[in-house]
């Protein structure tokens, strides 16, 4: 089951036929990739009832739980977290690591006055020098606050097989390690390094699991989506244009962050100019309505929403190729199949644009 719905447009100025029967191709390679092969055979899934135990435990000792992240994978996160929409919302997750500005870091350890907290370290390869210095310097607060041997049940860590720092830290001082192999951030929705922010914050990642796996079995990529990562790779090997992807609701602009090319609009607008290819993300349904008084240009129910959606839909119409992702609303299950149609459309885009 696919729940993501795909509407194109100006397809035909894109040439897409020969690049389109390497498509397949794109997808056999896929299929041999760590995080398609730990999908399909459920190994992702091996590893939940250890997250969840240790997710509950960060939930129920922290006010915060801090994720020590920087780079891609710091952005995979953020995306993860800000456009979850869990039924029940629980513990607070802060990600940081990702800067050398002693005001934020200032601004943190305020923050942290008088809270419990935890840290999560996240890393799939070598760590930067501002990974080290967070992690380092939120540990001794830590140990400060709690002491060395309950600072260490407050320690988690999840690791590519390139991390050098962190995977010797966990050996040292005695705390849990989750590997999430060699995927890297780029690819990493069905490793630790989202499941186990997503399940702090109380989502349910085994419906979560199956979204990303109905995802990836659908045969909907045998038929059109595979087009949408198809027309990005044209557009890339014809012109040297990347795409532009609209974000309409705040809570996707991380994801955007991380999918590589998101814009919030409309206040975005202007950068489209010298886009070759257009895209939009839409949740049809957002969780949350505001009745606006009435205005020439409103919807004439008072729906933001509604308005919201029809000034979507008529920026798209343009004469530019593009693709409008939409979903009828977020949920656990929705947000595994866009992360996986996502990760997916990545690789078929890479694959072809790599291809002489």
């Amino acid at each position: 089951m696919m729940n993501i719905k795909i509407e194109n447009k100006n397809f035909d100025s894109l040439q897409i036929e020969p690049l389109k029967k390497r498509s397949g191709a794109a997808l056999d390679h896929l299929w041999n990739t760590e995080w398609v092969k730990n999908s399909i055979a459920r190994n992702d899934r091996q590893l939940l009832p250890a997250l969840q135990e240790a997710a509950d435990k960060l939930a129920e000792q922290s006010d915060i739980v801090l994720t020590v992240a920087a780079g891609q994978a710091g952005r995979l996160v953020r995306g993860a977290l800000s456009a979850a929409e869990p039924a029940d919302r629980r513990c607070r997750v802060v990600v940081f690591g990702d800067t050398l500005s002693p005001k934020e870091y200032a601004e943190l350890l305020q923050e942290l006055e008088g809270k419990r907290f935890s840290i999560v370290a996240v890393s799939d390869g070598e760590e930067p020098v501002q990974l080290k210095g967070a992690y380092l310097c939120l540990k001794q607060l830590l140990i400060r606050r709690h002491g060395k041997e309950q600072a260490a049940e407050r320690l988690y860590a999840i690791a590519g097989n390139k991390s050098r720092y962190f995977t010797a830290e966990a050996a040292e001082e005695d705390f849990p390690l989750f590997s999430c192999g060699n995927t890297s951030s780029h690819f990493g929705a069905n490793t630790p390094m989202a499941l186990l922010p997503l399940a702090v914050i109380g989502t349910h990642v085994s419906s979560y699991l199956d979204g990303f796996y109905d995802m990836l079995a659908s045969p909907a990529w045998d038929l059109d989506a595979a087009d949408y990562a198809v027309a990005r790779a044209a557009c890339r090997k014809h012109s040297g244009t990347a795409e532009i992807l609209q974000i309409w609701q705040k809570q996707l602009e991380d994801f955007g962050k991380w999918q590589g090319s998101g814009i919030l609009m409309p206040a975005g607008q202007n950068y489209d100019d010298k886009a070759a290819f257009v895209s939009q993300l839409l949740i049809e349904e957002d969780s949350e309505d505001v009745m606006m008084p009435y205005f020439e240009e409103g919807d004439e129910d008072g729906s933001l929403n509604r308005l919201m959606l029809r000034t979507a839909g008529e920026v798209f119409d343009d004469e530019k190729p593009g693709v409008r992702l939409s979903m009828e609303v977020m949920n656990d299950y929705n947000l595994g199949q866009l992360f996986a149609f996502t990760q997916l459309s990545k690789g078929i885009t890479e694959f072809l644009s790599e291809e002489k």
